[in-house]
């Protein structure tokens, strides 16, 4: 029963810890919009600033836009695939969640 328990306790963790990082990767998916949305609005050929890593670089409006399309979308998938992945997890955990409470009930 303390194995079930323990493993258990495995699983609510994972999930609470993929439900974290999904709500982390929305919010940066959400601030990719928004500069989406401001980016889409310029000519193509004005020069934009980006940061990549620790280093600022000079791109076209165009250039940086469809950089980050690419990003929002690769967030997307990263959200879907982790919520995939939680959802996979959540019939164990009922499962478990039942054995140790028949467990209990034995003894």
């Amino acid at each position: 029963m303390e194995e079930m328990q323990t493993s258990l306790r495995q699983h609510l963790d994972e999930v609470q810890q993929i439900r974290g990082l999904v709500i982390q990767i929305e919010a940066s998916e959400r601030e990719h919009i928004v500069a989406l949305d401001v980016l889409s609005g310029l000519p193509k050929d004005r020069r934009c600033y980006r940061l990549v890593g620790d280093v600022l670089v000079e791109r076209s409006a165009a250039e940086v836009l469809e950089s980050i399309k690419a990003n929002a979308q690769n967030l997307r998938d990263a959200v879907e695939n982790n919520t995939k992945r939680a959802k996979q997890i959540e019939p164990e955990v009922i499962s478990l969640t039942k054995r140790i409470k028949e467990a209990a009930g034995e003894a």
